[in-house]
C-alpha cells in the first residue's frame, strides 16, 4: 500500500532511520501515479542525482517489480511473507530472504 509521507517518516523515526539514512524518500503525495506506475522511482533516482540504469530496486511485491521493471532498473525480488504468491518471474535476480540479499550485496 502506498502511505503518506506523515506515515513514513514516524515510522522511519520509530525504527531508528530518520538519520540520514536514506538519501530520498518518496510517499504517495509526491507523485500523482502510485505503484506500480514507476514515478515515485524514477523521482526518487532523481533526487539522489542517479541514472535508473544504474540502480537496482529491491521488490517485494509483483507491483513494485513492475514499476522497477518500467523504470529500466534493475529489480531483485525478495520471495517471503505475504509476496510469496506474486509473479517474480521477470526479476533479475530472486532472493528467498532479506538475510540472503544482504549476503549478495
Amino acid at each position: 500500500r502506498d502511505s503518506p509521507k506523515s506515515e513514513v517518516c514516524a515510522f522511519l523515526q520509530e525504527a531508528g532511520l530518520d538519520d540520514g539514512t536514506f538519501d530520498a524518500v518518496v510517499a504517495q503525495e509526491d507523485v500523482r501515479n502510485v505503484l506500480p506506475h514507476s514515478e515515485a522511482l524514477l523521482l526518487a533516482v532523481t533526487e539522489m542525482g542517479l541514472e535508473p540504469a544504474n540502480v537496482l530496486v529491491v521488490c517485494d511485491s509483483d507491483g513494485s517489480l513492475r514499476s522497477g521493471g518500467a523504470a529500466d532498473m534493475a529489480t531483485a525480488a525478495v520471495t517471503s511473507g505475504l509476496s510469496r504468491a506474486d509473479d517474480f518471474s521477470n526479476a533479475d535476480l530472486l532472493l528467498t530472504s532479506p538475510d540472503e540479499l544482504a549476503e549478495w550485496l
